[in-house]
């Protein structure tokens, strides 16, 4: 019960929600022969966190056919729509706790951007020293740089959102085109940071709290994080001055008030 209840958390954490019920309640039937012969068909069960992590990972992955990124409803949407100019609006003034990418893709060569996904991770935790307890933002599908919005919304034969004085790609067509649908995209994604130098409190962190948003026809992928107490990225300190990750010299003066 507790591997299909996570399993199924995970999705809606994820932003999806059931699709096909008659499907979903069909694949349950010898879901625990078929996927659970680790703790259902032994007569001494081993059960651990590595254990129950693997099984969540694999229920999850049998029964994600039946749930969908449906449409967010129009509450969430006109939210959205509103809470972006405010947003948009801090991220200026406290450029420290928020940031943009464009997308995690090499646009020249059409493949995956690994360091992409590593410089947000970085990001996030120079973000949680920067400020401890209060929460940093990035935001994925908006352009920090106006030539680079225009000419790959133009390869993606794509329009452009506007808002104050941002360029907002989204992230669909891009998945569309290079990861064949926006699961495989965010699959990418979260395999990613699952793999990063982070503790796994904060990576945890990072995974539960990221999720989609829409503003006017386009989705973007917020990743929102905090933290009470120093977080290390690859056994390093970093923190946030203005829009740069800064190297905290370990030792140094600097390095005891983190």
């Amino acid at each position: 019960f507790l591997v299909i209840f996570c399993s199924i958390a995970n999705l809606f954490l994820d932003g999806m929600t059931l699709s096909d019920e008659n499907g979903l309640s069909k694949k349950f039937n010898n879901l625990g022969n078929n996927e659970l012969l680790e703790i259902t068909n032994k007569s001494k069960v081993v059960w651990n966190k590595e254990v129950r992590n693997r099984l969540i990972k694999r229920v999850k992955n049998v029964i994600k056919p039946y749930f969908s990124y449906a449409p967010r409803s129009n509450n969430d949407y006109n939210q959205w729509n509103i809470k972006m100019i405010n947003f948009l609006e801090k991220a200026y003034t406290e450029e420290q706790m928020y940031d943009f990418k464009i997308g995690i893709t090499n646009f020249k060569t059409g493949t995956f951007n690994k360091e992409c996904i590593s410089k947000i991770v970085e990001t996030l935790a120079a973000m949680a020293n920067t400020k401890p307890n209060k929460e940093g933002y990035i935001l994925l599908g908006i352009p920090n740089d106006d030539d680079d919005a225009i000419s790959i919304s133009s390869k993606l034969h794509t329009n452009l959102e506007y808002c104050r004085n941002y360029k907002i790609l989204g992230i669909e067509d891009e998945a569309n085109t290079y990861y064949k649908d926006i699961d495989s995209y965010l699959k990418r994604i979260k395999e990613t940071i699952e793999n990063e130098p982070i503790s796994n409190t904060f990576k945890n962190e990072i995974l539960t709290k990221c999720h989609p948003i829409e503003y006017k026809d386009k989705l973007l992928y917020l990743f929102v994080c905090k933290s009470d107490e120093p977080v290390y990225y690859d056994k390093k300190l970093y923190v946030r001055y203005g829009s740069h990750n800064h190297k905290v010299e370990f030792a140094s003066d600097e390095f005891s008030t983190v």
